[in-house]
């Protein structure tokens, strides 16, 4: 399996036509928490369309909670 790390990673929302709401840039520290999710496979990728925002992936982590938080993701190439 390949490691996977964000370089950055934004809060987002999807709204009822399925459109992306960009919400804050992570910080370093959350940042560091999305990594930690990744490196454990604990995502769910929810789609690769960014509507034209900058990154790879929307996804929720930690894929076990029952509310698990929304992010854009822009992988870093390992």
């Amino acid at each position: 399996m390949e490691k996977l790390k964000a370089k950055r990673a934004w809060a987002v929302a999807y709204t009822p036509q399925y459109l992306l709401e960009m919400g804050d840039e992570y910080d370093i520290k959350h940042l560091e928490q999305l990594n930690e999710c990744l490196a454990k496979g604990d995502y769910a990728v929810l789609s690769n369309d960014t509507q034209g925002f900058p990154g790879d992936w929307v996804i929720d982590f930690p894929f076990h909670m029952d509310e698990p938080y929304r992010a854009l993701i822009l992988l870093e190439k390992i």
